[in-house]
C-alpha cells in the first residue's frame, strides 16, 4: 500500500511506517515526520532540551525565552528513543 494514496475503504491516507489513517496528504506528510522522523530543530539556549520536528514550533518555543526565531535559529541531527 502506498503511503501517499487513500487505503481501500478509508476515507484518507494510511502511514505505512505505523498504519495510523489520516485525511489528507499533508496530515501524513506532518505525522510522518513528527512521530517518525529523525531530523529536528533544537534550542541553542544553554541549558535547554527543546527539540521539535517543525521550525514553526521551534520559533514559537524561542519567544518563551525572550528571542526574536531570526536571531537564533538552530538546526540539529537527532534521533528520539524507540
Amino acid at each position: 500500500m502506498s503511503s501517499n494514496q487513500p487505503a481501500a475503504g478509508v476515507t484518507g491516507y494510511v502511514c505505512d511506517m505505523c498504519g495510523q489513517g489520516l485525511t489528507s496528504s499533508a496530515y501524513l506528510a506532518r505525522h510522518k515526520s513528527k512521530v517518525h522522523g529523525s531530523t529536528y530543530f533544537g534550542c541553542s539556549v544553554a541549558g535547554c532540551d527543546f527539540a521539535t520536528t517543525r521550525q514553526d514550533s521551534l520559533n514559537n518555543h524561542l519567544r518563551s525565552h525572550g528571542i526574536a526565531p531570526a536571531q537564533n535559529l538552530k538546526f540539529v541531527h537527532y534521533s528520539p528513543p524507540q
